[in-house]
This record gives C-alpha cells, structure tokens and sequence, in this order.
C-alpha cells in the first residue's frame, strides 16, 4: 500500500498543482500515507507505549483533514492553531500589537515547513513547497478549497479568552480592519490572496489577511 501511495504522489507533485481538485487529491493521499506511516510507528513500540505516539506532522494533518470535512471541532491537532490565534488576539487588543513569532501560523511558514520534511521524509518531490511561485499557488487555491469550512471550538476543557470560529477564506476585507497587518509588511504593494475571519465570543468579527 505504502509503494502505492508513493507511486500516486510522485506522479501528482511532479506537475504544477493547478486546480482545486488536485489540491483535495494530493491532501487525501498524503493523509493515507500518514496514516500507514502511523501505523508503522505502532508497530515499532509496545501496546502500552502507543498513547505516547504523538502526530510527527501535526500542522500538515490538520490541513489534510481541514481540506476534506465541513469543519474540524473534533480535531486535537486545531488546539495548538487556536490558541496561538487567541494569543494574538489578545496582544493586539491589549495594545502590544501582533507577536512577531505569530507571523508563522497568519502566513502558513509552519504548514510549509513540516510539508517539506513529510515530502523528504517520503523521498518525494519537493518542488511545491521549495518554488516560491509554486506554493503560493498552492495555498490560494488551498485557502479556496477550506473557505467554507470554520474550525469551532466546542471543547471547554481548554477554553479560550476570545475566539470561538476560525475560518481561512478568500474573503477581501476592509482596509481598515486589517491596518496593523498592512504596519507590519510596510507601504510596498501586497495582494491579497487569503484572509482569516475570526469571530470572538462577544460576536464580533476580525480578519486577518495574509498577503504575498
């Protein structure tokens, strides 16, 4: 299965990815390939010990997954995304501003970076995630495909100070509401090409686009 799955893979990262659907094709084959992954790693360790496995890749699961279901309360792996987003949410309104070490997860470095180690890890193709242009194109028809799709944390265990729905999407918002991201990347002209809405527990509404 796992030669299958390389086959497929391979054949899919070789081309430019172009379409919608070849985003969701080449995410479900990655999430099946993790998942024989997974269960290698299981195989390796004692029953007991299997509880201790934690995802080598959970950044780049928690986008397969977010590509193909209509929204990913359920998934542990969107805990650690949402609170580094309460976090900011946070700062800015306390008057501190966004935290530089924040600008990973608004423009997706952290998704980039354990995508390139899965594909290494694989001995797969790496073109899509190491050419500018390529992934680029990748995450605006990514942001596409997820737009319709929210993260909603429903789990009081860990609750957060202030957001209840993330949602990534091809929204254009109002300059206005994005001011401290445009003070961040300076006066030079930016496109916008994904957009995070986030509705806080009061109700309100903020996006924070991300440009190229």
């Amino acid at each position: 299965m796992i030669p299958d799955l390389i086959y497929k893979l391979t054949r899919a990262l070789k081309k430019p990815v172009q379409t919608e659907c070849e985003v969701v094709y080449l995410m479900v084959e990655i999430r099946k390939l993790m998942d024989r992954r997974e269960a290698e790693r299981r195989k390796a360790v004692p029953e007991e010990d299997h509880r201790k496995l934690r995802p080598e890749f959970p950044v780049l699961k928690l986008f397969c997954d977010w590509a193909v279901h209509i929204n990913i309360e359920w998934n542990r792996e969107a805990e650690p995304l949402m609170r580094e987003f309460d976090g900011a949410v946070e700062s800015v309104k306390a008057g501190n501003g966004i935290p530089l070490s924040f600008l990973e997860f608004l423009s997706l470095s952290h998704l980039r970076e354990q995508f390139a180690r899965f594909l290494k890890l694989n001995e797969l193709p790496t073109r899509l995630v190491e050419e500018g242009h390529a992934w680029d194109r990748f995450l605006d028809l990514y942001s596409a495909v997820v737009s319709d799709c929210p993260i909603t944390y429903t789990n009081r265990q860990m609750p957060f100070k202030l957001i209840s729905t993330l949602t990534l999407t091809k929204d254009m918002p109002r300059e206005e509401s994005y001011a401290f991201v445009r003070s961040l990347l300076g006066d030079e002209p930016h496109s916008v090409w994904m957009n995070w809405r986030i509705e806080l527990t009061d109700g309100s509404i903020e996006n924070w686009p991300f440009y190229n």
